[in-house]
């Protein structure tokens, strides 16, 4: 399922994009000995609902999270259209640079780290993504959209939906779950 307006006139291939996240995903958790995940619908159809509900209801927090399991969420706006490598490229760096703020050797929940332990918790198997964009011509919630009516920006909710969920509280499912990389690898 994915949500468009009518007023969303640039060309972006969603099914690109989700192809190129899956990727991303199945590289990183191929480099921390986790298993492949598989793309489930019912979980695009949970996370595209999502993206729609973050892109047009504003909330002064701008991303929160629904309780609908394992959930990554970003978001990116700018005046130009992004291309679905460039977003997707955006999204997976920004969730995996955030390895440097988890130490293996104290195997616990990190908040700067949980888009990161998220994406490698070794127990997921199945995924849902989704990207909702839309033209905003003024501010939006807590986003700190810097747009105008004579200004307008394209903005980009990506929800990523996992199952079952990860990041779990305790010291043991970490230890499990949450596994150092067998060699270097950069989102590139």
């Amino acid at each position: 399922m994915v949500f468009l307006l009518a007023s969303t006139a640039h060309a972006f291939n969603t099914t690109l994009f989700k192809s190129l996240i899956l990727d991303y995903h199945n590289k990183i958790r191929s480099v921390h000995n986790a298993p492949s995940l598989v793309e489930d619908h019912n979980l695009e159809n949970g996370a595209a609902l999502w993206a729609y509900h973050l892109a047009t209801f504003p909330n002064p927090y701008c991303l929160y999270h629904n309780q609908a399991g394992g959930q990554n969420i970003y978001f990116a706006w700018q005046s130009k259209p992004m291309s679905e490598y460039d977003l997707a490229r955006a999204a997976m760096k920004a969730f995996y640079d955030e390895q440097k703020y988890y130490d293996y050797s104290r195997p616990l929940f990190v908040k700067p780290a949980a888009h990161f332990t998220n994406i490698i918790w070794k127990s997921v198997q199945k995924i849902g993504i989704s990207v909702y964009w839309k033209y905003f011509n003024n501010q939006h919630g807590g986003c700190r959209i810097q747009a105008y009516s004579n200004r307008p920006v394209l903005g980009y909710m990506v929800v990523i939906h996992e199952w079952p969920r990860g990041n779990t509280m305790t010291t043991q499912e970490f230890t499990r779950n949450v596994l150092p990389p067998k060699e270097v690898f950069n989102v590139v």
